[in-house]
């Protein structure tokens, strides 16, 4: 299942790092009702967008961090969540939530750490 994380640029370097980070909460179209007429594409956009405002928060107003994530079943639900490298599907960065793909990420982290 696709998940949304609201994050840091020092959570994302630590994960990138250690290979793992742990996680207390997550967004997902699933915890969400739509009405039919709104399309999958569409709740992941919405979801993210609810994430990218969690992140805002989580920064105090100085970026927005969302990493795209694909649970396993026995991680749904669970109070701490420990994500590993290869369950990134994306990064998602700033108020448009440009989509950085798994092998982009450290440059983007890099780069936006230095500015």
């Amino acid at each position: 299942m696709r998940a949304y994380l609201a994050t840091s640029p020092k959570q994302i370097k630590d994960l990138l790092s250690s290979g793992s980070a742990f996680f207390t909460e997550y967004l997902s179209p699933e915890q969400f009702e739509f009405p039919e007429e709104v399309g999958v594409e569409e709740r992941e956009n919405l979801i993210a967008e609810l994430a990218s405002d969690d992140s805002d928060e989580l920064n105090g107003g100085k970026g927005r961090f969302v990493l795209a994530v694909d649970l396993r079943d026995e991680q749904l639900n669970s109070e701490k969540l420990e994500i590993d490298l290869q369950q990134i599907a994306a990064l998602l960065i700033g108020d448009e939530l440009a989509w950085f793909s798994p092998e982009e990420i450290e440059f983007e982290i890099q780069n936006w750490l230095k500015s």
